[in-house]
């Protein structure tokens, strides 16, 4: 159920969460619906503020609550409307069997998806109580959004590749990067998805930024956050080959549909899509060839 939900929430970590080693694939799989949820929430035009704080309160504390998950189901589903993906509603209705996978993991795992979705949640909130151009003002509250729903996210899965590879001593150093590698994918969607959004009425650029000049100096950016990201790869030991090409497909995705922007293009080929992943199986064994890839 949760492999199929995934494919169809997020066509990206679909393509790239079964290319990590087998003991992480389920893990990191269900800590990403968790947080998915909580997008849902963000997200559903139909709920006013004062529904989506309810919602995503009772959400972040569900680890600590398992059996407010029932109440929480009955409560928002009615609510969904047609800008929620089937399969988030698939999702949501099986939030139950989510939490109790989740609380099967090690200890060490839940607390690490209980603060993301704690900080994430958090931060949500603090966006979704302005409404459109006041939403985000400046190119800081831009960044401390991206944080809020990715930064956190990077820091998350480098707690839990850390603990599962057992390699605590890189985390430090990989934590100082995590941030910036969640802040670059984020920025990227955000940059591919301007338009979609407008039109649903949500604003995330900083009105001083909505030129010709500020898309490209963001497109900047958001391609030097990327390129922590390259540097966040060459950090983690050369032996966890899957984790080093999970983390390097979805960075080189994000940098070529950057340039794809620039150009003023909206996606990426498929031929391109199929040339990284050729790519990325030999660059993920060598630290030249992923600084390489700063090319792209």
């Amino acid at each position: 159920m949760q492999v199929n939900i995934l494919r169809e929430v997020s066509r990206t970590f679909a393509l790239t969460i079964p290319m990590l080693n087998a003991p992480l694939i389920p893990v990191i799989t269900d800590a990403y619906l968790f947080l998915r949820i909580l997008d849902t929430i963000e997200d559903e035009e139909a709920l006013d503020f004062e529904d989506q704080k309810k919602f995503i309160k009772i959400w972040t504390e569900v680890l600590r609550n398992p059996s407010c998950v029932p109440s929480f189901v009955q409560q928002i589903l009615p609510l969904l409307t047609k800008s929620t993906k089937q399969a988030e509603r698939l999702l949501v209705q099986d939030a139950l069997a989510l939490i109790e996978r989740i609380l099967q993991y090690d200890k060490a795992i839940q607390e690490s998806i209980y603060r993301v979705g704690k900080v994430m949640g958090n931060g949500m909130l603090k966006f979704l109580e302005r409404k459109g151009d006041d939403r985000v003002r400046t190119m800081q509250e831009l960044e401390e959004y991206c944080y809020y729903v990715a930064g956190c996210v990077g820091e998350m899965l480098t707690e839990i590749f850390c603990f599962v590879g057992n390699f605590e001593q890189k985390k430090g150093a990989l934590l100082k990067l995590s941030d910036d590698f969640g802040k670059g994918l984020q920025l990227t969607n955000i940059l591919k998805d301007v338009e979609q959004d407008r039109k649903r009425g949500v604003e995330w650029i900083p009105l001083s930024l909505r030129s010709e000049t500020g898309f490209k100096n963001l497109i900047d950016k958001t391609r030097n956050f990327l390129h922590k990201a390259l540097d966040y790869i060459c950090l983690l030991p050369t032996q966890e080959r899957q984790i080093r090409r999970f983390c390097l497909v979805n960075t080189l995705l994000a940098l070529s549909t950057l340039r794809t922007l620039s150009k003023g293009g909206k996606k990426i080929s498929k031929f391109t899509l199929f040339a990284h992943l050729v790519v990325s199986k030999v660059a993920c064994f060598s630290n030249r060839m992923v600084q390489w890839c700063k090319n792209v």
